[in-house]
């Protein structure tokens, strides 16, 4: 019995080549998206007696270290429906409002929003003139509009879409205007507030660090082991002369002729 066994090699297919490239992924949460979220809150229920200045937010954003409205000049009045002050009658006299974020953080309020409802008594202040830090209070970013008889419905000031991403801090300074809602003068005795406030923009966490390069090591060694799944083997042709019966089995890389007969293996191929 004569037969020849024709194998084809056994290849392992060669590692791909991949190219790992870290992306770091910019995080835009404000901006030109004009995504935001509420980062602080105040009301609009729980008022009583008369609330503590500063007061912190009822709920902000967990990375910010502090959000707290608080009274300048003002002084704080008793009310079940708003956190009300009087000394409203002099533009020395304000409310504030002060974002500080943890180390590390940045505040982006580019057209982020400031929210809120106010409410006045008949001798306080008709509207009240937002201001921020941004700009040095030069420039009134919006007004709220009061009501003398209960609360307003929600107002919004809009930011501006520009100038205020990138902050380590903001105030806002709220200032009443020097008539009442319905045309007189305001009083010092004349008592108003928001019953509920609500600044929404977003708190951004640090870059990543840029990846660092570091200079090839050197590695020798003996031997090495590869791990993983192994690669399918490839076909083996076999011409047998004359036909005969035969078993084949495939050890690691190696054919292992045996014969029919005996079973014993043969030398490899």
């Amino acid at each position: 019995m004569s037969f020849t066994v024709k194998k084809s090699r056994v290849r392992r297919p060669a590692f791909k080549r991949f190219t790992l490239s870290i992306l770091v992924a910019a995080i835009i949460l404000v901006g030109n998206t004009g995504w935001s979220a509420d980062i602080a809150t105040w009301g609009p229920t729980g008022w009583s007696g008369t609330a503590a200045s500063p007061l912190a937010a009822a709920s902000k954003d967990a990375n910010l270290t502090s959000a707290s409205l608080a009274r300048s000049g003002l002084t704080g009045t008793t009310s079940s429906s708003r956190y009300s002050s009087s000394g409203w009658n002099t533009t020395a006299n304000y409310l504030t409002i002060t974002l500080t974020p943890a180390s590390g953080y940045t505040l982006n309020l580019n057209s982020g929003s400031l929210v809120g409802a106010w409410g006045s008594s008949g001798t306080g202040p008709g509207s009240y003139v937002v201001y921020s830090s941004v700009v040095s209070y030069t420039t009134s970013i919006g007004t709220f509009t009061s009501v003398s008889s209960g609360q307003s419905a929600n107002q919004t000031i809009n930011l501006p879409s520009s100038g205020f991403n990138s902050l380590s801090s903001i105030t806002f300074r709220i200032v009443g205007s020097a008539t009442t809602v319905s045309g007189g003068t305001t009083a010092s005795s004349g008592t108003g507030g928001p019953s509920y406030v609500d600044v929404t923009g977003a708190v951004v966490p640090p870059a990543p660090s840029a990846p660092t390069a570091s200079a090839a090591t050197s590695i020798t060694s003996s031997s090495f082991k590869a791990t993983g799944p192994r690669p399918p083997r490839r076909p083996v042709i076999i011409w047998m002369s004359p036909p005969t019966v035969a078993l084949l089995r495939l050890f690691q890389d190696t054919i292992v002729l045996m014969s029919a007969t005996s079973l014993r293996p043969m030398s490899p191929v």
